[in-house]
């Protein structure tokens, strides 16, 4: 069963798509610690600096859902077992909004907007997505990641 996203997600994720598979895995490894120490703000500017967008841009963690659904049958096919998994994520993303005075000077303030994000898979592409996610996180603890991390700070 292959992965479907919708076009909000695709576009999300092709921010991604144009940079090298290291920043990937960067980026990545970020999300992983920020799921479990929580918000870093130096993290995600530098997160949105590498690239190349505004740091209200990155997508952050609110809240996580799951649900296991499995199909044991049809009206055809009797002995048939297709597990889905259902991830339903909840991202903050900050909004500006603002009004004008008649000096012309512009009050601005940041309003919380909660995201909700649908992903489907079943458990072999969901067990593949967490070894890459792993693979990258053993990555970023090798000597040589400390080493080059060390060099950019």
């Amino acid at each position: 069963m292959s992965l479907s996203l919708s076009e909000e997600h695709k576009r999300h994720l092709s921010l991604l798509v144009h940079h090298d598979t290291t920043v990937v895995k960067e980026f990545c490894r970020l999300a992983t610690q920020f799921v479990k120490h929580g918000v870093n703000h130096r993290v995600f500017t530098s997160a949105a600096t590498k690239l190349g967008v505004l740091p209200t841009q990155i997508l952050q963690y609110h809240n996580l859902e799951w649900r296991f659904d499995i199909l044991v049958g049809s009206r055809t096919l009797s002995h048939i077992a297709e597990p889905l998994i259902t991830l339903e994520l909840s991202l903050d993303t900050n909004t500006l909004s603002g009004s004008q005075d008649e000096d012309g000077d512009g009050d601005q303030q940041s309003k919380q907007v909660c995201d909700k994000l649908l992903l489907q898979a079943d458990p072999n592409n969901l067990v593949h997505m967490t070894n890459i996610l792993e693979e990258a996180l053993r990555e970023a603890h090798t000597h040589h990641s400390r080493r080059i991390h060390r060099y950019l700070k």
